[in-house]
This record gives structure tokens, C-alpha cells and sequence, in this order.
């Protein structure tokens, strides 16, 4: 039979909920979760800690227990009508009455006390900015340790947790940061956070809130009245989705503006398979020009070296993005051929399509969006302003293609192909594969 880590007590099966003795998490134990795989080491360092803290407490708190029993030395466990023991506590003999000294004495401690309370409620006051980040930082620390449970401060650690959160956010972000990284579920959090991005589940909103991002609403990624600077949101759509130690695939929540597919000018010259002025290839996507392609201008290449989506990202991030061999096919005839990029679009195909009208079934549906209604798929182009129809959702490019078009999503969710590679109205909704292992905090 099972037994609970912490106080050795068997367990009786189904094992679930909470210990009945220490109140141990038995649901989230790993030692006691059959069904998981082999768990990394870094993860059974920090169980093992956790284990060793709670076993402490349990040790403390019955040393505090057994000294809050011990009897008085001017007291006796006896009820002196029945001669039994039934836990009431009688004096042996009464006190003797204070002299005026002693209530002299009394009042003038008591008096002392209130001066030196309201002392320190006047500096807490000219000084609360000093005080906050002391706490702040004690806060930090206690993070790190680990040491921070309801056993040792006598209140609610979810709550502590909450308002140790809210406070280095609001150390370190503008309030207009905070408002739009409180929209998603979950921060990624290289220093201080306690869950692996490889727990958290399909429709979880990530958000990375160490760089920032400029939504554009103009055509071709320009400037309008009501562009946003903010975090940008990401969906967690799949888990090792290109191929074990693809890491955990992340689809932006919003658009992020607006660019052509493609518009290289004069490609068809080369290539009977493209549009008369632009590619509706992914692989071809500013290839005869870097200045006028939507995968250059993700991945930050070519003439966007110094520029472009991919660059935008904090150091931190870049180091945890995992290349992707992406997927692809060719119109017309269909041929299978791979691109090796950070940052792509996904195909029809990952966005839900099982009916591939004019196009090829490329890679796999996302479990996001398996058997998802239209209405799944939509994206805002984000911004204070709308686009030039006043619409609240808005269309975006796949990298599927059809003959002269590429595919494209609807604002109503759906799919159409009837836009050619070098219209710059479309969105843009990158994806990209990330480190399983990054470890985020709970916001939400």
C-alpha cells in the first residue's frame, strides 16, 4: 500500500484530494501519479525540497503544539467539585492586588506603546515607497527559497502569492503594461516562476511581458491613429506538435498588422506556378527581394535584419525559440518540401480545414482547434482604431496555397482563397515553437 510522502500515513485507493493528516497535495504528487512520464530532473529537485519544507513544518508545529499544552507552575489540572480531570484550570492561590507603583508603572508602558506606534505609522507614511520595496524584495527572496506556506505565516498562500505578483508588476511595468498583461492566464517568468510551460493546458493564454510589440492597423504594417504598444498574447495551441522536442507550439491571440504574403516583382518570369507580380509559395516569400516578404519579415532576415517581428524579442525569448522544420507543399502539383524558420503562419490544415478545397492538406490540425467551429478561429487586429470597414474581427494569411491565391481567414472564421500574394491589407497571426522547460507564473 501507498504511503503519504510526508507523514508516512497509508493511503487507502483511489488516491486523491489532500492528506487526511498533514494535508498534503496528493493530486500533484509525482511520486504518486502513475501515469506520467519520466519527470525531468530539475522538477524532482524542486518535489523533493517541497517534500523535505512540509515535513519541517509538521516537526514545528508539534513542538509549538506541546508547549502550548504544558500546565503552569501555579496551576493545577483538577476539578475540585467531582475530583476529575476534565481540563479546567484552577489558580492555587489568587494573585495578590497590585500596588499603586505597579498600575503607576503600567499605565506609563501603555502609554509608551501608543507613542511608539504612531511613530512608526509616521514613517511608514513619509517613507512608504522604501518600505514597499523592502517588502518587495523580502518578497523575491522568499520565492526563491521556497519558503513562503500557509504552515509558517498562517494565511492563505494562493493570496500571498497574488499580492506578491501584483506588486512586482507594479514595480516593474506601467500601469497600461499591467492592464494588458492581466488578460492572460499565465507570465512567463525566467527568474521567480513555479510551473514549467509543459504543465499548462491546450487555450492557455501565455504572455512574455519583457518586450513589447508596436499594432499597426495600416495596410502594409503603417502607421494610423490608435496604434497600441503592448505584450503580445500567445495561445498555447500544441505540445510537441512538429515532432518530440518540437517544444510547445504558441499562435498569437491578435493580429499583429498588416503585410503582403509577397511582392517580388516580375517572380512569374522564373516560375509558372506563382502570380503575375508575387509569390503564393512560403518558401519563396521575399526570396528575389527581402524588402517585400511576409517570412523575411517574421524571421527578422535579409533586409529586416535590424528589423522585423523575430527582432523585437527579448533576449531571453529568442534564446528559448526552438527553428521549426515547417511543413509545406507547392500548387498545381502538391510536392512536399520543408522551410527551416522561427516564426511562421500556420497552414489551413492546422487552423481546423478538413475539406482542402483548391489546396493540399499540410501538416496537422492543432488539438486548439480540432473539430473547432469557425467562430474559434477569429483575430482582432489590435488597436484603438478599427480597419477601414469597421469591422472587430479581420482577415489574416495561412501559408497554404491555391493555384494563383493563397488562403486566407475570414473574419468570420471561415476559409477563402480569392486574394493574391501581394495585397497588404491581410493580417498577420505568427505561431512558433517554444521551450517546454521556461518556467511561467500564474497570474489569473
Amino acid at each position: 500500500m501507498q504511503k503519504c510522502p510526508v507523514c508516512n500515513v497509508e493511503l487507502a485507493k483511489p488516491i486523491y484530494g489532500f492528506c487526511q493528516k498533514c494535508n498534503w497535495d496528493l493530486d500533484n504528487d509525482i511520486t504518486l501519479l502513475t501515469h506520467l512520464c519520466e519527470v525531468p530532473p530539475v522538477c524532482r529537485k524542486r518535489y523533493t525540497e517541497k517534500v523535505k519544507l512540509a515535513k519541517s513544518n509538521i516537526i514545528k508545529s508539534k513542538n509549538i503544539y506541546n508547549k502550548s499544552v504544558e500546565p503552569k507552575q501555579n496551576q493545577v489540572f483538577v476539578n475540585k467539585q467531582k475530583n476529575d480531570y476534565r481540563g479546567i484550570f484552577l489558580e492555587k492561590s489568587r494573585d495578590k492586588p497590585k500596588s499603586h507603583r505597579e498600575t503607576t508603572n503600567i499605565r506609563r508602558m501603555a502609554i509608551m506603546a501608543i507613542i511608539v506606534v504612531l511613530l512608526l505609522l509616521g514613517v511608514n507614511f513619509l517613507f512608504h515607497s522604501e518600505i514597499q520595496e523592502m517588502v518587495i524584495n523580502m518578497s523575491d527572496q522568499f520565492n526563491d527559497s521556497e519558503t513562503i506556506n500557509d504552515h509558517e505565516i498562517g494565511y492563505d498562500l494562493e493570496t500571498t502569492n497574488e499580492l506578491v505578483i501584483g506588486q512586482r508588476l507594479k514595480r516593474d511595468f506601467a500601469p497600461d503594461i499591467i492592464e494588458h498583461i492581466y488578460k492572460a492566464d499565465y507570465m512567463i517568468d525566467y527568474e521567480h516562476g513555479n510551473i514549467p510551460l509543459y504543465e499548462l493546458e491546450i487555450g492557455d493564454l501565455v504572455v512574455d511581458p519583457y518586450w513589447l510589440w508596436e499594432f499597426r492597423t495600416g495596410d502594409d504594417y503603417s502607421y494610423e491613429d490608435g496604434n497600441l504598444t503592448k505584450p503580445v498574447i500567445w495561445i498555447v495551441v500544441a505540445k510537441n506538435h512538429y515532432g518530440i522536442g518540437s517544444g510547445i507550439t504558441l499562435l498569437s491571440n491578435e493580429l499583429i498588422g498588416c503585410r503582403a504574403f509577397d511582392f517580388s516583382l516580375n517572380y512569374a518570369v522564373d516560375s509558372g506556378y506563382d502570380t503575375v507580380d508575387c509569390s503564393n509559395q512560403w518558401r519563396n516569400s521575399g526570396l528575389n527581394d527581402f524588402e517585400c516578404g511576409l517570412r523575411p519579415w517574421l524571421n527578422s532576415t535579409g533586409n529586416y535584419k535590424d528589423d522585423g517581428f523575430y527582432q523585437a524579442f527579448s533576449e531571453s525569448f529568442k534564446e528559448n525559440i526552438l527553428p521549426t522544420s515547417v511543413p509545406n507543399k507547392t500548387p498545381h502539383q502538391g510536392e512536399s518540401y520543408t522551410t527551416k524558420d522561427s516564426v511562421f503562419i500556420p497552414s489551413t490544415t492546422e487552423l481546423g480545414d478538413t475539406e482542402h478545397d483548391w489546396t493540399y492538406e499540410i501538416g496537422a490540425v492543432y488539438p486548439y482547434f480540432y473539430e473547432a467551429k469557425d467562430i474559434k478561429r477569429k483575430a482582432k487586429l489590435s488597436g484603438e482604431r478599427k480597419h477601414d470597414f469597421g469591422l472587430d474581427y479581420w482577415y489574416y494569411w495561412t501559408r497554404s496555397p491555391s493555384h494563383n491565391c493563397v488562403y486566407r481567414v475570414d473574419p468570420d472564421g471561415g476559409f477563402k482563397a480569392i486574394d493574391g500574394a501581394c495585397n497588404d491589407y491581410l493580417g498577420v497571426r505568427p505561431a512558433l515553437n517554444f521551450n517546454s522547460e521556461v518556467m511561467v507564473t500564474e497570474i489569473n
